[in-house]
Formats: C-alpha cells, sequence, structure tokens
C-alpha cells in the first residue's frame, strides 16, 4: 500500500473517518435489512437441522471475527 503524501495527510486523515463511517453505517443498514426480511415462521418450516445449520455456522462466525478483534486489540 502507498503511503499518503505528507502533504496530503491532514486533508486524508478526516475524509478516511468519514469514509470509514460511512461504510459501518452501510454495513449496519444491510445486515438489519435482511433480518428483518427474514421469515422466523419459513425457518421454521425448514426443520431443525437447517436451523442447527444457521445456528452453528453463527456461532462459528462470531467467534472468529470476536477472535480477531481481541488479537487485534
Amino acid at each position: 500500500m502507498l503511503a499518503a503524501q505528507p502533504a496530503f495527510a491532514e486533508t486524508y486523515r478526516p475524509v478516511r473517518e468519514i469514509l470509514l463511517t460511512a461504510s459501518a453505517w452501510g454495513l449496519l443498514v444491510a445486515i438489519a435489512a435482511l433480518g428483518i426480511g427474514t421469515s422466523l415462521g419459513a425457518m421454521a418450516r425448514l426443520g431443525w437441522r437447517h436451523l442447527a445449520l444457521v445456528t452453528g455456522t453463527s456461532l462459528v462466525i462470531l467467534a472468529v471475527a470476536g477472535g480477531g478483534l481481541v488479537i487485534l486489540r
């Protein structure tokens, strides 16, 4: 990755922060939209094996993301 030129560093930093904040909010809205569109009744009709798979996958993702945050901290 190329480093920013010192002359542009002060301009780049606030723009970067705005873009990171917008990205985080966009991700949050996208995840919320998926959750709102999920029908619990339809999921229940799939059966317990599918629900167990979704739950297990979600727990693995949570563990990996949480572990990554702990390591980076």
